[in-house]
């Protein structure tokens, strides 16, 4: 895999548009640049062992500025479905994520989505399981 932990100020070149949550669930972007006014992006969740996952909407945006990650500016009163979806062993799914709920659009920069927790669907099992996603791309 090629995640690293959130706290690093070290950039790597490119963004890093894959998450590896474990060594059988991946959480990828399709595309690592976009151009400036881009709305929507799609991840590929990708479960190749046998445990079935839920993962939910939440998601939040940062920028990286100055070598430090901030975050965007949202609109006021918003939320997100309180929903699970479920990700089967041996599936890989796509999921929309979105910018509606930020306060304008994402200018030129480097930006990560940090993403819902995914966590075992079996009794017992909690959102902080594993830590959520974090995916970089470029808006240029």
């Amino acid at each position: 895999g090629c995640s690293y932990a959130g706290g690093d100020t070290a950039v790597p070149d490119a963004p890093v548009t894959s998450w590896e949550v474990t060594e059988d669930i991946t959480i990828s972007l399709k595309g690592g640049t976009f151009p400036v006014g881009t709305t929507e992006f799609t991840a590929v969740f990708e479960n190749r062992g046998t445990i079935t996952l839920l993962y939910g909407e939440e998601m939040s945006f940062e920028m990286l500025v100055d070598g430090q990650w901030q975050k965007v500016e949202t609109i006021e009163n918003y939320g997100f479905n309180s929903i699970g979806y479920l990700l089967q062993g041996g599936e890989s799914k796509e999921f929309t994520i979105s910018t509606w709920f930020l306060a304008k659009p994402l200018d030129a920069g480097r930006y990560r989505v940090i993403g819902s927790k995914l966590y075992p669907d079996a009794p017992g099992s909690t959102p902080a399981q594993y830590p959520p996603y974090q995916l970089e791309f470029d808006i240029q």
